[in-house]
């Protein structure tokens, strides 16, 4: 009996076995990255839509704002600005389409963005989307 096959098959299976190991080992993985929001960046999400929802002025400010009138513009900065975490920075946008996008947010940051619409009244039937933007600073 010729054992000689056997162990040249057996050395084939080690070699592969080996090369796999090293390569699995070695070669630089791709980080996938968390698509989870940060606590504090949800919560801040959170304080803000809940003020949308029930702030009435608020509401209308926002609804009603033209070129001429900032009211709503200004009453989302400050809104913004409170609720905010340490460590973050932010930018909004109130747009009457869904296709606005964002100025001024960077392009080399994790971005979380959150959509509120704000539906009009039976007069104005005019709705307003605002986006938020909150990032690592």
């Amino acid at each position: 009996m010729d054992k000689k096959g056997y162990i040249k098959t057996l050395e084939a299976v080690i070699a592969i076995v080996l090369i796999l190991g090293f390569i699995f080992l070695y070669l630089p993985r791709e980080d996938t990255g968390s698509n989870e929001v940060p606590p504090l960046v949800a919560s801040a999400q959170d304080s803000i839509k809940e003020s949308l929802t029930n702030d009435v002025a608020l509401r209308e400010a926002i609804i009603n704002q033209d070129s001429n009138d900032n009211s709503g513009q200004d009453a989302m900065e400050e809104l913004l600005e409170a609720n905010l975490p340490p460590g973050f920075n932010g930018n909004f946008n109130i747009c009457g389409t869904p296709t606005c996008i964002g100025e001024g947010v960077p392009v080399d940051k994790n971005i979380y963005v959150e959509d509120i619409i704000i539906s009009a009244t039976l007069e104005t039937q005019k709705p307003k989307i605002v986006r938020v933007f909150i990032w690592n600073a």
